[in-house]
């Protein structure tokens, strides 16, 4: 994989009628620090503290469908329907899921056109980590933006990066930052992923939250299509009592404007 310092059309939104996977998947309703450096590839710590760019060598022939799953394929499909939150144990595969939708949203987001996906990860170890498991899934330039991009301080150098890549994978922090300064606009996100996005509750002050609360308006302009991903809908002290699930689901839902699709699935599932 290439590394590199940060270099100095159509926007149809995915709808009900995109591409056809097969059976549909049951989904619940709510009921039950800035340093500003480049720095290297480091899974091993969880702050933001430098700026990155990867750019991946071109494939012709990456399919995720090949190596996917009943269940995944499901998954995504009513994902290019409505916004929804996979709520699936740690195993079974919902990056698959998300770099599947991805794929399938492709001709919204491949250049020249300005559209983008935008990956989200809650720490750095799990930018590069996702980051490096899409360039070897599927067939598209994927930039990765750690810490406080000074280096990337203006609408020029940004719309530099969304003119070059097509998944721009970030911390939140980075993402927050750029919609508040207007350097990156909600309209120009077709995709955007939520990685544990149990994160974003609607009373937290997460920056998943303050993303969602301040600049998702579904009754204002484009929006993009929104996938969250978790294993475990709850967080913080209560997270092991079943009886604080529902709430948290109710909440997640909410701020994500989204269902959640729930299973408890081994790795021989088949939905029906």
């Amino acid at each position: 994989m290439m590394q590199h310092t940060m270099p100095d059309g159509g926007d149809d939104r995915p709808s009900a009628g995109t591409r056809e996977f097969g059976a549909t998947v049951a989904t619940s309703s709510s009921g039950v620090s800035d340093s500003g450096v480049h720095v290297d590839r480091d899974d091993s710590v969880d702050h933001d503290d430098g700026v990155e760019a990867v750019s991946a060598t071109r494939a012709t022939d990456k399919d995720p469908r090949k190596y996917a799953r009943k269940y995944q394929l499901d998954l995504c499909k009513k994902a290019l329907e409505e916004n929804i939150i996979v709520y699936l144990g740690t195993g079974c595969g919902k990056t698959h899921i998300a770099v599947l939708l991805i794929h399938e949203l492709g001709h919204l987001i491949k250049k020249p056109q300005k559209n983008i996906c935008v990956f989200l990860a809650p720490t750095v170890a799990l930018v590069h980590q996702q980051a490096e498991v899409i360039e070897e899934s599927i067939d598209f330039k994927v930039g990765v933006y750690c810490g406080s991009s000074k280096q990337l301080k203006s609408h020029e150098d940004w719309d530099k990066e969304i003119e070059q890549y097509e998944i721009l994978v970030m911390t939140p922090q980075i993402l927050l930052r750029n919609l508040v300064h207007c350097f990156i606009k909600m309209e120009y996100i077709v995709l955007l992923i939520f990685d544990e996005c149990h994160h974003a509750q609607v009373e937290s002050n997460h920056p998943y939250a303050e993303i969602m609360k301040v600049f998702y308006k579904p009754d204002v302009g484009k929006l993009p299509r929104i996938f969250g991903m978790t294993a475990s809908p709850v967080v913080g002290k209560g997270a092991s009592d079943p009886a604080n699930l529902p709430k948290s689901i109710n909440s997640l839902e909410i701020l994500l404007n989204a269902k959640v699709g729930y299973r408890t699935v081994d790795l021989s599932y088949n939905m029906g």
